[in-house]
Order: C-alpha cells, then structure tokens, then sequence
C-alpha cells in the first residue's frame, strides 16, 4: 500500500530478506518473544486490499492489543471501509488469523491501535524499556515486506527480519523527537512492524521511506506513548437553537484514548469581550486555561464526549465565545487545547447569523453604515441614485467603489457556512460587482462578477489554487437583480439569481479559512493591485447588500428577492 506525502513518496516499508549480516544479533528467546509479538495486517474491502505489519502491546486475560500504522487500515477515499485481520505466527504451522476491531486511529501520528480476542496470545512487547537514541546504533525490522508475494506457501507469508542503522535523529523545533532516520533496504507491506535494538527494546515503528534510496523512517516511541496516554482532538461546536436570549449549544470532542487513560474532560467557555487580551499559544507551542472563564463537565464515552450547554445574552445581540477542551491524560497532566471562537446570535429569527448589512440608503455623503455593527463602509467616487429599496451607489467604472473594511467578522474559518446578498443593476459585459481578496496573497477568493454579461462566482480558500465556479444567467439588462452566494459548511457553494438557483460547485479549494483585507462593492480591487487584464471596475449600481455567518435556505433568498 503506497501514499504521497510532501517531498518524499511514503509506503508502507520493510526490510528485503537477505538484509541480515554475519554479526551477533538478537539472543534466542527475546528473537523468539519478538518474532511471536509481530503480526501479519491484512484489511479486505469489497474492491480494495492491503496488508502491513503490528506487534501486541497489551495482553489483558483473552483481550489483546495492537499496534500498527493508521494508514495501513485507512478506508481509501471513496470505498467502504474493510475487515482487518490479524495473523499471528504467520507462515508457521501455529499459524492462527484472528478478526481485528480498529479501537483507536491517528492521522496525524499515523498511529493506530487494534483490539482481538482469543486463548494463549503471545507475550507483548515491553514499552517500559527505554532506548536512547543515537546514531551508527544497529538495529532490526520486524515485518512482511511485499505480503503474500513472499510466502512460499499456499497460505500467509513467514516473517522477514532485516537490520539497519539509525542514520539520524531528528527533532522538531522544541527539541522533541520527531522521527528516527534508519539506513536499510525497506519495502512496501512492513508499515507498522516495530524497529528494535539488540536487546529487543522498542526504537520506533516502520511508517516510510524515499523512493530509491535506502533512508526510511520510524515513529519514535515517544509518539507511541503520547497516544497511548490518551489525547482530545476536534472540538464540535453546534448551535442547536436560539429563543428569548438563550442559546443552546452542542459541545462535543473526539478522543483517542485506547487505553482509557484520559482522567476528565472540561470545556471552558468565555465571551470574546470579557478578554482583555486574545488568546496565544506559549512560547512552547501549548496553551493557557481561557482566564476567567467558566468550565462545564463532559461526558465520555467510547471514544466521545458531549455537553448541551445553554447561554444567556439579556440584550439579545450577537456576541463571540472561546471555547476551549482541557483535560487530563494518563500521566496526571492537565492540557489545555487551542481555544475555538464561535459567533452566537441572539437576534430575531429573521435577523439570526447577519453579520453585516448595508442599507446604501444615505443618499449622500462619502460613508455608508451597517445596520448590525455599525461598520462603516467608505465611499470612493461614485454617486447616490434612486435604488430598488431607497437609495443605491451608482459606480461608473472609472476606480470608484465602496470600500466596506477588513474587520474580522467578514473573514470566514474552514467549515464557516456564509450568504451574499444584494441587488445589482448593469448594462456592462465585465466588472466587479462583489469582491473580498488578500493584497498579500492571491489564495483567498469571494467574488461575484459580470463576466460576458453573465453573473459569475467564484470561492477560493486561503493558499489554494482552484475556484469553486459557477456561472449564471446574462443579468447586463439593465434592470435590477438580486443576487445570493452561500457555501455550506464544507465546500459547495451555490449562486442565486432572482430566488432561483444557477448552480452549485464542490471544490476542495473551496472548504478552507477564507482571510480578506480588500473588499469592495463595484471594483475588483486585486485585479487593480496587479493589473489583471479583465477590467475590474463596475459601471452599474448596487444596493441593500448583506452577509450572513450561514447558509440561507432557498426560501430566505426567494424573500429577499422580491422587489
């Protein structure tokens, strides 16, 4: 089983047989207890396969655990997820496969933890044992390289053993281990055999190589450890209802915790506004307890925890929370998780999730003011005219727009849902009718343009290179139309012309934060930093534009489209 990662190609790597030399290597009995601990990894799905290696960490009674590569029983993309399997003492005549339950799996160490059940299961390793590092050290691999192809039999394949030498022991930016280098012949089908030294203590486990060299790589034991001492990942915020002033809010967290090491979970909570200052992370990368926050307990249970918990907002206004897991692992220590923000909306229902909204209804002057926020937008050029409801800015394409800020509310985080809304009336083939973009980077896309007379949207995420695209009827008539971009929590965006739909686009590129300091009605504003050849200015007029921190429904859009 092969896969890509940035600037080396990653596959599930083993020692070749023949890689052993005629020194001494591993006594008898521990070579033995090692060979008895590694076992075969087989996953079967409908269309697919793989096989990798792992070795037994824990024996409790008949309940066993294992420990292997995430990416050797990861469910491909697009497929169903498939049966694992365990073959212990494989190729011998005490050959014995037992069906395996995935207990715990981490993408981001590329670790995973496997549970079987059954008699007489071989001796684990011993993780207690420590090995300090060094390079030259002589070392061994455990594993089944190439699978099946190497089984001299009808049946599963004999272990291969292979030696090598750590090359290099390379640390983060703390000064952490982060990966051992070792210098050996390795081969797809070992990913998650344990590397051991002499004496049989645990160096590391097999996880990659560079293609046509002989460098490969082992997670360091410490990685291991830190997995199986228990840890919170994601953190869920869902925003169940809101009625009278309260909120009731969703919490949840995911934990890999395969030992059940993890002491409490706590999720603290505090209003953006009663911070003097914003969190940050410490010098060392970890975090502060959110100071002066409140905490509620979470409930924990087969690898999940939730709370419902409900706010309280007398004057009924949007307002900003932190929300931050902390909780205590297996060795005692209490670690506190990058916060998350979240915008709760105490409005009306039919004002919930309006972070900005612009009458245009001054008539004069060089300002135009939000209705939520009171974020001022300023006027460059351009005129007041007779709009659709009230007044609307007339822009005449020779550099004027409405510059309407770079406040944080209109910068939107992976999974934001958000809503375009407003009016336009043109008569042009080109020019910028919506746009927020980055002066320091091209990535960050939300554009809504004529483009041949027809509306056009694009998305983009922040550092990304591919539009989520849709294109919609001519609108250049001159009369007045509404017009409405949402993006679901994911990556699809939608374009509305009149309440009626135009289309939808799902683009990966699409998904991402979406960071802005250039916005504008009536001019693409980058396409005027750089000199893009498309002309950006609008001759055309816009009014009542909005932006909301969600997806409006179909019967929303069709409401504010009636003239």
């Amino acid at each position: 089983m092969c896969r890509r990662l940035p600037v080396v190609f990653l596959s599930a790597l083993f020692v070749l047989p023949g890689a052993m030399r005629g020194d001494e290597g591993i006594p008898a009995k521990k070579l033995d207890e090692l060979k008895a601990a590694t076992v075969y990894v087989k996953v079967e799905g409908g269309e697919w396969a793989a096989t990798g290696s792992g070795f037994l960490i824990q024996v409790d009674g008949d309940t066993g655990l294992i420990v292997t590569n995430h990416h050797v029983v990861e469910t491909p993309r697009g497929f169903s997820a498939g049966k694992v399997s365990l073959v212990l003492w494989s190729g011998s005549k005490k050959e014995k496969v037992l069906a395996a339950d995935i207990v715990a799996s981490d993408a981001e160490r590329d670790l995973a933890v496997l549970k079987v059940t059954s008699k007489d299961l071989p001796k684990p390793l011993d993780l207690s044992q420590k090995v300090e590092l060094r390079e030259t050290m002589p070392v061994y691999t455990f594993g089944f390289p190439l699978g099946d192809l190497l089984s001299t039999t009808k049946g599963n394949p004999a272990m291969t053993i292979g030696k090598a030498t750590v090359s290099s022991v390379r640390e983060d930016d703390r000064g952490k281990v982060s990966v051992v280098q070792l210098d050996g012949e390795v081969n797809p089908g070992n990913s998650g055999g344990p590397v051991t030294d002499a004496e049989g203590k645990l160096v590391g486990i097999v996880v990659a190589k560079i293609e046509g060299t002989k460098i490969c790589f082992a997670i360091p034991p410490t990685e291991l450890t830190a997995m199986l001492g228990g840890r919170i990942s994601a953190l869920g915020i869902e925003i169940k209802k809101v009625e009278d002033g309260v909120a009731e809010v969703a919490l949840g967290v995911q934990s890999l915790d395969p030992l059940k090491k993890i002491g409490k979970i706590e999720i603290r909570y505090v209003r953006k506004d009663a911070l003097k200052e914003q969190p940050k992370a410490n010098d060392d990368g970890t975090w502060a307890e959110l100071p002066g926050s409140e905490k509620v307990a979470v409930k924990f249970e087969d690898q999940k925890a939730g709370v419902t918990l409900k706010l309280k907002c007398a004057d009924k206004k949007r307002v900003h929370y932190w929300f931050q897991p902390v909780y205590v692992d297996g060795t005692g220590k209490t670690i506190a998780l990058e916060p998350g923000q979240r915008a709760i909306d105490f409005r009306p229902a039919d004002q919930a999730g309006l972070l900005a909204h612009w009458k245009l209804d001054e008539g004069k002057g060089s300002t135009a003011e939000d209705e939520t926020d009171k974020l001022k937008a300023t006027l460059h050029g351009g005129r007041w005219v007779e709009g659709i409801k009230g007044q609307a800015l007339q822009f005449d394409g020779d550099g004027d727009y409405l510059d309407y800020g770079d406040t944080e509310e209109l910068n939107f985080q992976a999974g934001d849902a958000f809503t375009f809304s407003g009016w336009v009336k043109s008569k042009a083939q080109t020019g910028g009718i919506v746009s927020q973009r980055n002066s320091k980077e091209e990535g960050a896309v939300i554009d809504l343009t004529l483009t041949g007379g027809k509306l056009q949207a694009l998305v983009r995420a922040d550092g990304k290179v591919v539009c989520a695209n849709v294109a919609g009827k001519a609108i250049n008539d001159g009369e007045w139309h509404h017009f409405a971009l949402t993006r679901d929590r994911g990556r699809t965006i939608e374009l509305f012309i009149d309440g009626v739909s135009q289309g939808k686009a799902s683009q990966a590129d699409a998904e991402g934060s979406i960071t802005t300091n250039l916005r504008a009605l009536g001019s693409e504003r980058l396409w005027v930093q750089t000199k893009f050849p498309t002309p950006p200015q609008l001759i055309g007029a816009v009014d009542d534009f909005r932006v909301y921190d969600r997806a409006l429904s179909v019967e929303e859009i069709r409401k504010l489209a009636v003239k």
